[in-house]
Parts: C-alpha cells; sequence; structure tokens
C-alpha cells in the first residue's frame, strides 16, 4: 500500500483527475406538463472540470479552457470553458428538445478535502462555497420567478453531483454525506452522483508510475473500486433516512475500462495520450501545456479517447450514446427511474407487449407449420445457454437489450409458449410472427400470425392477466406498458418485391400508403384494448440487406439505392401517420424510432464502430441464407465471431449490431418512459 499512498499524494496536486464521462445534462419531451416541456424545471450542477462550462472563465487560475485549441469542433469552433475539443457527453438531439442547464459557480478544483484544497488552489471554490452559491442563487431565483414558481423548481430540478476524491477514506466518504444532507435541506430531492472512473487508465495518473507505460495502473484502480463500494453503501443509507430522496449512483468504472482496454472495438486508435500537445506528460490540461502554440497536437480528436492528459474527446463523450457501452444506457435508465418512480418490479415500465415480424419474435413461430423458424442451431448460440429460443439471430434481439436497460430480468415470453401463463404474464407478452407485416395477406401466405391477429391474442391476454394480477393491478399493467411494433420489412422483402401481381400492378408508394393504412387501422384497435405509449420502427435501410443485394443489386457495388429510396418514402408516410393519430387518441404517446440511419451509418461505416464486414452474414455465405433451407447446422462458411459482423444472416443484425440499435431505440424513446 506505500506505493498507493505515493500516488494518492500526487494525485491530490491535481484534483482535475477529473471523471472521464460527465452527467448527461440534458431535458427531454415528456408531457410532464412544464411550461418548457421538459421532464425536470432545472438542471443544477456542481463539481469539477468534468462538467465545467465556463466559471473559471471568471476565476484568477491557471485552470481554463477558454482558449484554443479546446472547443475546436464545438459550436462556431469557439472555446467555451469546456476542457474538451467538443461537447460535454454528448447533448441529446432529440426532437422537441430544451435544453436548460442551470449553473452556479460551478469549479474546475473543487475537491473533497478543503484544507488541502485551499493550500494547493487557493482560487479553487470549495463544495461548502458552492453551497453558499447554490443558496443566493435561490435568492435570485424567487425574484425572477416568484415565491412559489422557485420552490417548485429547485424541489423539481435534477441536481447533479460529481466527486474527484484525492485518497480512498471515510473521511471523503462522510463530507459526501454532509453534502447531500446540506443539499437535501435546501430542497434538492433528486441527486445523481458518478462513482470513480478507472482512475489507473487516466494518462496523467499512469505518468505517476514509471511502469504504468504498460498499461493501468492496477493499484489505482482498485483503490477506485473500493471507493465505489462504500459511496455506493453511503448512498443506501441516505436514502432511508432521508424521505423522498432519490439518490442513484451511476457505474462509470466499468464501461470505461472496457473502452480503454479494448479502443479498436468502438473506433479508436489512442488511449494512453490525450490529442492535445505531448498529452502523455503531466500537467497537460493547463494553458502552459496545452495551448495555440503547443506542438504534436493530434490531426484527428476522433482517434483519441482524451482530448489531454485527463478530459475526453468529443467522440469519446459521443460513443457512450451511440455504441455498445452501457453506460450510455445506464445513465438514460437513471433519468428514467427518476421520472417514472419504481414498480414492484423494479423495472421503468410494468411491462413490454410486442407485436411484429421477425425482428422481434421471440419463438411464436417454433410452434407453427411454417418455414420461418429459428429454433435450430447455429441461430442462437451467443444467446443464453447458446441454444436457439426462435430469434432470429445469434443471441439477443434489441427488444432484449431494450427490455434489460428497463430493468427487467427475465424477457417477456412468445405468447404461444407453455412459459406465457401465470406469474409470467405480469411484465408483458410476446405476440410477434416471423413474415408477418402489416399486409394480412402476406402473413397467411407464410404461415405467420397477422396483426389482426397479434391483436386478437393480445385481447385474449388481457383476460388471463385479469385472473392473475386481478382487476386493478392488471389495468395499471395495461395503461403503463411500453408497447412495441416492428412491421414493413417483410412486406417490401418478401412480398412487394417479389410478387408480380403486386409491383407490376402497385408502384411501391402506392403500396406503401396501403400499409400505412393498415398501420393506422392496427394502432386504433390498439389503443382501444388500452395501449398508451407506442413504439413503432421504421424501415431499415431494405437496400442494404445481404439479400436484397444478392436479389436486387444487379450491378450495384453497395446498398441497392431504389430500394433505400422506398423505405425513406413510407418512412415519411408513417411518421405522418404516427403524428396525425396522436392528435386524435388522447393521452397516447406515438413514437416512431429511426432505425434506418443508425443501421445504414453502421452498414457505410463499420469500422467505426468495431465491425469488419457488412456486407454479408456471418450465417453460411451471408449472402442468401434466412431459413432453415440456408441456415443451418450444416451450413459451410459461417464465421466463428459474429460481433465482427453487422449482419447474422443475411436479413438480420447481429447480437453485436442490435446493441447498437438498442441505443438508438432508448435514446429516441424517452418519452415513452414515465
Amino acid at each position: 500500500m506505500g506505493k498507493v499512498h505515493i500516488v494518492i499524494s500526487e494525485m491530490e496536486i491535481n484534483c482535475r483527475a477529473a471523471l472521464l464521462l460527465a452527467m448527461v445534462y440534458a431535458a427531454v419531451v415528456s408531457g410532464t406538463g412544464n411550461a418548457q416541456d421538459t421532464i425536470f424545471p432545472a438542471i443544477i450542477s456542481f463539481g469539477d472540470s468534468s462538467v465545467d462550462v465556463g466559471n473559471n472563465n471568471h476565476r484568477p487560475t491557471y485552470f481554463k479552457a477558454n482558449y484554443p485549441p479546446y472547443g475546436k469542433d464545438y459550436m462556431n469552433h469557439k472555446p467555451t470553458g469546456r476542457f474538451c475539443n467538443g461537447k460535454l457527453l454528448k447533448l441529446w438531439d432529440l426532437r422537441g428538445m430544451h435544453l436548460h442547464i442551470l449553473v452556479e459557480k460551478q469549479q474546475e478544483e473543487t475537491c473533497f478535502l478543503e484544507p488541502t484544497l485551499r493550500q494547493l488552489h487557493p482560487d479553487a471554490i470549495p463544495l461548502s462555497k458552492q453551497l453558499e452559491y447554490f443558496k443566493a442563487y435561490q435568492k435570485k431565483l424567487e425574484k425572477v420567478a416568484g415565491g412559489v414558481k422557485s420552490r417548485e423548481i429547485i424541489r423539481d430540478a435534477l441536481l447533479n453531483k460529481v466527486y474527484t476524491p484525492h485518497q480512498y477514506s471515510s473521511y471523503l466518504v462522510s463530507v459526501f454525506a454532509g453534502f447531500v444532507k446540506k443539499l437535501y435541506s435546501l430542497g434538492a430531492r433528486r441527486v445523481g452522483v458518478t462513482s470513480l472512473l478507472p482512475l489507473g487508465c487516466v494518462p496523467e495518473a499512469r505518468n505517476f508510475v514509471k511502469y504504468s507505460h504498460q498499461g493501468c495502473v492496477s493499484s489505482i484502480n482498485n483503490v477506485a473500486l473500493q471507493f465505489n463500494k462504500k459511496i455506493n453503501l453511503t448512498t443506501e443509507t441516505l436514502q432511508e433516512q432521508l424521505p423522498g430522496l432519490k439518490i442513484v449512483v451511476l457505474n462509470i468504472f466499468e464501461p470505461l475500462y472496457d473502452l480503454i482496454r479494448s479502443p479498436a472495438k468502438y473506433g479508436f486508435v489512442e488511449t494512453r495520450r490525450g490529442c492535445c500537445a505531448t498529452a502523455g506528460r503531466r500537467s497537460g490540461t493547463m494553458s502552459v501545456l496545452c495551448n495555440p502554440k503547443s506542438r504534436r497536437s493530434c490531426a484527428n480528436a476522433t482517434e483519441y479517447v482524451f482530448w489531454d492528459n485527463v478530459h475526453p474527446t468529443e467522440a469519446a463523450n459521443q460513443y457512450n450514446m451511440n455504441t455498445c457501452n452501457k453506460m450510455a444506457l445506464v445513465l438514460l435508465a437513471v433519468v428514467f427511474a427518476f421520472v417514472a418512480g419504481t414498480h414492484a418490479q423494479d423495472t421503468l415500465v410494468p411491462a413490454i407487449i410486442t407485436f411484429g415480424d421477425s425482428a422481434v419474435d421471440v419463438g411464436n413461430n417454433d410452434y407453427l407449420p411454417t418455414l420461418f423458424k429459428a429454433n435450430y442451431p447455429p441461430y442462437g448460440r451467443d444467446f443464453v445457454n447458446h441454444k436457439p429460443t426462435g430469434r432470429f439471430c445469434n443471441g439477443k434481439l434489441a427488444t432484449d437489450i431494450t427490455a434489460e436497460t428497463l430493468g427487467f430480468k427475465t424477457y417477456p415470453p412468445a405468447y404461444l409458449s407453455p412459459e406465457a401463463s401465470g406469474k409470467n404474464l405480469l411484465i408483458g407478452a410476446n405476440f410477434a410472427s416471423a413474415a408477418s407485416g402489416y399486409d394480412d395477406k402476406a402473413a397467411i401466405v407464410n404461415h405467420a400470425i397477422p396483426l389482426t391477429q397479434q391483436l386478437q391474442y393480445f385481447k385474449e391476454y388481457k383476460g388471463k392477466l385479469a385472473k392473475v394480477a386481478g382487476s386493478n393491478k392488471s389495468d395499471t399493467i395495461i395503461k403503463g406498458a411500453l408497447y412495441l411494433l416492428s412491421a414493413g420489412s417483410s412486406d417490401f422483402v418478401q412480398n412487394y418485391y417479389v410478387n408480380p401481381y403486386l409491383n407490376k400492378v402497385y408502384t411501391a408508394d402506392q403500396y406503401g400508403s396501403y400499409l400505412v393504412g393498415a398501420f393506422t387501422t392496427f394502432i386504433k384497435g390498439l389503443y382501444g384494448l388500452g395501449a398508451r405509449k407506442i413504439g413503432v420502427t421504421s424501415l431499415p435501410p431494405l437496400g442494404c440487406l445481404p439479400a436484397a443485394r444478392t436479389l436486387f443489386g444487379y450491378h450495384e457495388s453497395g446498398c441497392v439505392s431504389r430500394l433505400n429510396t422506398d423505405a425513406q418514402q413510407f418512412n415519411k408516410k408513417i411518421n405522418a401517420a404516427a403524428s396525425s393519430l396522436q392528435k386524435q387518441l388522447p393521452g397516447s404517446t406515438i413514437v416512431i424510432f429511426d432505425i434506418f440511419k443508425p443501421l445504414y451509418d453502421l452498414v457505410q461505416s463499420p469500422s467505426s464502430q468495431g465491425f469488419k464486414e457488412a456486407r454479408r452474414g456471418c450465417c453460411g455465405t451471408g449472402t442468401v441464407e434466412t431459413t432453415s433451407l440456408l441456415c443451418n447446422p450444416k451450413s459451410p462458411g459461417t464465421c466463428p465471431n459474429a460481433t465482427q459482423y453487422v449482419f447474422w444472416d443475411s436479413v438480420h443484425p447481429s447480437q453485436a449490431a442490435n446493441q447498437v440499435l438498442a441505443d438508438a431505440l432508448i435514446v429516441q424513446g424517452i418519452s415513452l418512459i414515465g
């Protein structure tokens, strides 16, 4: 422990060894009735350089970032005081989003040990002083908004505290507890706290130890892990002691450690040093070493995890929202939890109820006389217990990953399976059927479950649920459930494009209008049965599916542009229909999940997110396989590592790609939670 003590003492000299990825500060549309249409009326921040947006610009301190090259990739390419080349953890660009960040005297060099802090950095603002500023802010707010309104804002605001400790000790935790209690006494009720990141992986921390060039400093990381355990226990105690307090610790250690250990997997090149100047030697965050005249600064910050010796690049911040990184999902889930409260099963919605096609079928077709099944190897080889379940994937579907993010420990069962009975019905059910879609006639020909029949099964499910849960509880579940619908791909790829009786009579646009009509009828029927929160996937880039390239690509070297154009036109129609339906159906929230863009971006630039192959699937040749006739245990050429492939078979994404899509779904669907 001697070496550890020496390292921590060095770290005391540099409180700016801040958390790599800051809290998400975003207010998103939720229909809560606030004047500004945000979940929270205000966001009030305390902390250090991870979240400082410019307070140090107005302080006599070396620790500033209001000069180039800081901010070179920010709005207007100007520095703002953010310790980054661009945005701090990506400010979400969601439809209808309004961002309201109210920061009062946030300071970069803020740490727990205030006596030491004042000796080392006399210009830093201690936490106790930040609280005094917060009191002053309350008085200013009262003058602007009035007494009643200001109290409402303070009561409902989301207050975020980022902690960067000097050393692992009970004293730090007691100071943390005291701060939260004071914050609580001033009206705070929703507090998000980040854990320590893997401090031993920060370039500046590596510089303190001579052998650190070989990797992260494990002794420092162990200290961070131990502190995180203690801070978690303390927050549990605080929540029990303080009525109405909702306090959550965000675990950022594991996802960040994964990124640093496997940067190539997520499209990064460099993790050991930052982009700005040398950024691999000491004090790479001050203007003395990172400034407009700095030499050796990298040309492309998107390849770097760190911007300087401590702070992340914008690319690393965006990574949290756009890749497999679980941290982004955890942060989102916490925001949801603040709004939604808790359910008996500790999930953010009481149930998930799914309709649609093979993209979301979890095994209903196993019980049907149809060719469109996936209950045999190699399907499911990377799923739980490495067994096929009927999912058209090597592992989890995007909806499985979404369910996990929302707190579900098990997945809603396929309605036709024996598991769809008793208490299993309390978390929802899955009615989806591969080869189904908006066109009932095509589903019937394929011996799949048409959407109209899926709706009838849902009505039957409601009756079973009432018997299990009782009338009142079942009504609550039905009203609060998240409803998901995935359809349209089979209608075009397996029906319209290969059926001359359709494509010779109707244009793709006309057929799309017919499908949108069926969609409208389905949503109205679902609403009539109690659904209020409905998420619907758009069409993917149909022309980029390996099967589509094989069958319709002819001499095109890339995606089939004609099919992609058809998909985009359909997506416009279904978005317009959803907007119209939401106006017609009181209390409904209908979100169209745009899966076209994230999947298209993945296909066009697979290496940017750690993939190697996007033109063909993993199973067999990967160009035409999708049923047992072509993708089966005897299929030659099946790849050994599906994580490198965007597609599992010639139509369906791999589990790795589904993770990317799930990230997009959860971000776009925030308004459905709560």
